[in-house]
């Protein structure tokens, strides 16, 4: 593939346009970009590599998935919010959005009226609250864990219709689901939980009648359901009791969150979109220009946009169109529906048969009656849409299935409803078309659009937006779509300049260097321990990588000072950017609530809050904690807090008092716990079946690892062969040896089986291995003895070895393993690597590899430690630890605390199978993949999912500022290796 143009860089949320196979413009939001690392989208599909190249994009309006490449589409709008990092062009500086102003071309929902130019700061949601938004309440920050089904106001020509106390006998949930739009359909993709696709003022048709009849209905209120919150800290000077965890919907106005409410259309939950649905509240001249377009029909179409058609139809459908089927059409219709094959699979369907309903959406049938008789013919009418798994070759087998189905439901219905199940007035009712029987006899049937009528005689509370005599009013609340819209940012630069862009001419900064300062920053010097003193970035010159720092000591204010960006630090504690959840410390009080937002960061270093209760004030960073620490790794989200353990928060919560906060349990470990550490507590109440499942299936699994070899696959086969029959003749023997008073205690046979099993398991272990040591015999190279590594042995190894005080228990074939790995390494160890071996620990090594030359760790030297673990190489790939001599990280897979990150060691999934630890593993693959593909000249890439950047002009221009950065991390590097590390670096030939 060809390299992307920076201006083909194309990322998810970005607006763009292409041209269609009719040659028509189509636009769309961008779902997936094969630049991005990772996708829920992707991860639902089969294939979930998408290549770099390629975009997912929802159509708008008809919202379908279609894919492009980059360079067939134009970008029309970047997907960008305040605080966002950003670059222009090729300079390579960095600046934040610190502001937008969006400009939008809004749809009246039901009508193809709208308004342009429209500033999106008047945007408000449907329903205020969203899952893991965040809230405050006396002086206490929590998150929304939890929340009900949108409570749902719905005027009738009898009145308010009540959801939730229905004392009639239809069911509230089949009301709701039998809701249709008159003049938009309320399509099937927006009936999930996120988007009930019910909007304030829409024109309903549905079982609303105290009887259940249907009847037309309007949309007066959309609003959260109950909520339960997570209270995390308390930030106010005086202490309040943790608030209650269960909120009523009728209580949430109680929860204090002006950030979700400032301005949503720039918030990452309610961000701006084509399609995006919000309420806005009119002008006297807007809602005048409305009903002036409205009662002109011609006006109305000069200022539509676009098409009626486009919009599925804007107005009543007043066209008949009936055509005659037969009851096969009905059962290929279900055939349709219940294939498993099919993409969707879970249309909504209502079916009509006499008094009765049923609503099928989502494998759930829900009945109008409540009541048992209802369940049961609910549940009846369900098992017809149950999947069938014939496959689409046996259409035939699927026919007669369903028509069995047909026939036993209708028996079945007979039985439970008596003289009420009427057959010849059965309609089925998708979102599009009614299908019913003729209901002469004859077993025709006929199939039609399905016609909702404008009732030009509803009064004026039913009335809809949509209707034809509805009347906007001053200051009333219309519901509106997004057809359109233009973004300026408001950017400041490292340099200070603050410019205004399109947001097209800006590109999204993926990577950001730990020297990356811009101003606002909040810094310690590097390597400083003492956090007395701080500083505020003012300034950074790109180019000489220097920067001005306004330097405080505690709350006074001192000098500024210029220095280069490599003699600094973030601080550790003080990260605050615009738009971040602030609380403040008890131990100061403060003039807010205790929560607040941050507005605005000032070259004084003080920070503009706007508190939960809407007062502002300027606050130093020293009063404040960020919510990057308060829902940070610390953060679980299945732990609560009781009420009644407010005063001392626990596991995984954090606690703020004074000026300190503390988090227990949150070592942040870096592999997995140990079997060890996750066996049960005690054997001996481990089921006997289960145990013998689960050394089966281990078994087997290590089975399916060898297939490609075809003699170790026989050794394995014959060895799982003798290990199941093993096991079958422990158990029987212990069976037979087993009194009555034994058998009263399985305790004790558990205990004495599994200990004879794990002996035959080591034996079984013990032999596998020897095997393979003689099948991964190394072959003899040839390879020059100057093209060599150097391979050098010690009696004992270094107490500061990382895992001198490991101990394993080696089987007596480890010695062939060893053998093979030394001879291995004798022979094609690359020039560049020294491997140490220890006469006294055969499964210790240490070793050094020269950086490579052409990369930016030429001439360095980094040092590795290895354990071989037990199990080695079966089942376990050996444990390396990366000896840093400096605390920074110095390449993406080497951490600092000695992690070493490679799919070949199991601490990183890997993209091929050839990539994962196997049987045939070895010591000089591992050591070559750290030589060439750890330590290479663009270790940028090496970071997970930025490989999607490969050839393109963000990516290159990340790669070189990366490379930068650690070329002055490897001089200290150079200097502590010489002066701090215990080896023998003159035992080394370069």
């Amino acid at each position: 593939m060809a390299d992307i143009k920076e201006d083909q860089e194309i990322f998810a949320g970005d607006i763009v346009s292409f041209i269609n196979k009719d040659g028509k413009t189509v636009r769309g939001a961008v779902e997936v970009s094969g630049l991005d690392s990772e996708s829920d989208i992707l991860e639902s599909m089969e294939n979930a590599e998408l290549p770099k190249e390629m975009l997912k994009i929802f159509t708008y309006p008809k919202h379908e998935l279609v894919d492009k490449e980059m360079n067939e589409v134009t970008l029309l709008d970047r997907s960008l919010l305040a605080g966002d990092t950003v670059r222009r062009g090729k300079t390579g500086e960095i600046g934040t959005v610190i502001s937008l102003d969006i400009k939008t071309d809004l749809r009246v929902l039901d009508t193809n009226m709208g308004f342009k130019n429209i500033c999106a700061k008047r945007f408000e949601p449907f329903v205020r609250l969203s899952e893991g938004d965040k809230v405050a309440h006396n002086g206490w920050i929590g998150q929304i864990r939890d929340l009900e089904e949108d409570k749902i106001g719905i005027m009738t020509s009898h009145g308010l219709l009540d959801l939730e106390d229905d004392r009639g006998q239809i069911n509230p949930d089949f009301r709701l689901l039998s809701s249709r739009g008159v003049y938009e359909p309320i399509s099937d993709w927006r009936r999930n939980e996120e988007d009930s696709s019910v909007y304030l003022g829409q024109q309903l048709y549905g079982n609303y009648t105290k009887k259940g009849d249907e009847s037309f209905a309007k949309v007066t209120d959309v609003g959260n359901g109950d909520a339960e919150v997570n209270w995390v800290a308390f930030g106010n000077h005086e202490f309040t009791p943790m608030p209650k965890n269960e909120w009523y919907s009728s209580e949430l106005w109680q929860l204090q969150a002006p950030w979700l409410e400032e301005d949503i259309a720039n918030t990452e939950g309610q961000g701006i979109t084509l399609g995006a649905r919000y309420k806005i509240k009119i002008t006297d001249d807007e809602a005048k220009s409305l009903n002036y377009l409205r009662n002109n029909p011609e006006a109305e179409k000069l200022n539509a946009f676009g098409d009626v058609s486009a919009w599925q139809s804007l107005t009543p459908l007043l066209r008949y169109k009936e055509a005659e089927i037969t009851f096969q059409d009905v059962i290929d219709l279900l055939v349709r529906i219940t294939d498993t094959n099919e993409d969707d699979n879970s249309p909504w369907i209502k079916i009509d048969f006499g008094k009765y309903s049923v609503i099928t959406y989502e494998g759930e049938s829900i009945c109008k009656y409540d009541s048992k008789r209802g369940e049961r013919v609910a549940e009846k009418i369900n098992g017809l849409f149950d999947p069938i798994f014939y496959g689409k070759q046996d259409k035939a087998k699927m026919q007669h299935e369903i028509k069995e189905r047909i026939e036993r439901l209708f028996a079945e219905l007979g039985k439970i409803l008596g003289n009420q199940f009427e057959p010849d007035k059965l309609k089925i009712h998708m979102s599009a078309f009614t299908m019913e029987s003729a209901g002469d006899g004859s077993g025709k049937w006929r199939q039609y659009r399905t016609i909702i009528k404008e009732d030009p005689n509803l009064t004026a509370s039913v009335r809809g937006q949509g209707h034809s005599k509805f009347e906007h009013k001053n200051d009333s609340a219309v519901s509106v779509e997004v057809v359109d819209y233009r973004v300026k940012c408001k950017v400041q630069w490292q340099s200070g300049e603050i410019d205004e862009y399109k947001s097209t001419e800006l590109f999204p900064a993926l990577h950001i260097n730990d020297h990356d300062f811009c101003p606002n920053d909040f810094v310690v010097r590097e390597n400083r321990e003492d956090l007395d003193e701080w500083g505020n970035v003012i300034s950074v010159d790109f180019a000489e990588k220097q920067l001005v720092v306004q330097w405080h000591s505690d709350k006074t204010l001192k000098e500024r000072e210029t220095l280069s960006v490599f003699d600094i630090a973030d601080h550790p504690d003080y990260k605050f950017r615009m738009g971040e959840l602030v609380v403040g410390t008890n131990a100061t009080e403060l003039p807010g609530s205790g929560v607040g937002m941050v507005k605005s960061i000032l070259p004084s270093g003080h920070l503009e809050i706007l508190w939960a209760d809407r007062t502002e004030s300027l606050v130093l960073p020293v009063n404040l904690i960020s919510e990057h620490v308060l829902f940070g790794d610390a953060y679980e989200e299945e732990e609560e807090i009781n009420e009644e353990d407010y005063d001392e928060f626990t596991v995984n919560k954090l606690v703020i008092s004074g000026d300190e906060e503390e988090i227990a349990d949150s070592d942040g470990s870096w592999e997995s716990e140990s079997e060890e550490d996750v066996v049960m507590e005690d054997k001996k109440k481990v089921d006997l079946d289960e145990e013998l499942k689960g050394f089966v299936n281990v078994s087997a699994g290590a089975k399916n690892t060898v297939k490609s070899e075809p003699e170790l696959t026989a050794v394995i086969e014959n060895t799982l062969e003798a290990a199941h029959s093993k096991i079958q003749e422990i158990a029987d023997k212990w069976e037979s040896k087993m009194s009555d008073e034994e058998k009263d205690t399985q305790e004790q046979f558990h205990e004495k089986f599994l200990e004879e099993l794990d002996q035959e398991n080591t034996r079984l272990e013990e032999k596998a291995n020897e095997m393979i040591a003689e099948i991964t015999e190394p072959p003899s190279n040839d390879v020059p003895l100057d093209e060599l590594g150097a391979v050098h042995y010690f009696e004992l190894p270094s107490p500061t070895h990382a895992f001198y005080k490991t101990k394993t228990e080696q089987p007596k074939s480890f010695l062939k393993i060893y053998n093979s790995e030394i001879k291995r390494l004798q022979t094609s160890l690359p020039k560049g690597i020294h491997i140490w071996t220890y006469e006294s620990r055969l499964d210790l090594f240490s070793f050094a590899i020269e950086g490579p030359a052409g990369t930016p760790y030429e001439y360095c030297l980094f040092f590795f430690d290895i354990c071989l673990p037990d199990g080695y190489p079966l089942t376990s790939p050996p444990k390396v630890h990366f000896k840093s001599a400096i605390k920074q990280k110095i390449n993406p897979n080497l951490y600092d605390t000695g992690n070493v990150c490679l799919s070949l060691l199991g601490t990183w999934a890997a993209k091929r199978d050839s990539e994962d630890w196997t049987y045939n593993s070895n010591l000089l693959q591992l050591l070559v993949s750290l030589q060439g593909l750890t330590l290479n000249s663009e270790p940028y890439y090496n970071e997970a999912g930025y490989d999607r950047q490969k050839d393109t002009a963000s990516g290159m221009e990340n790669a070189k500022s990366y490379n930068e950065f650690i070329t002055v991390k490897l001089c200290d590097h150079v200097i502590s290796t010489i002066r701090f590390l215990s080896v023998k670096i003159s035992d080394i030939t370069f």
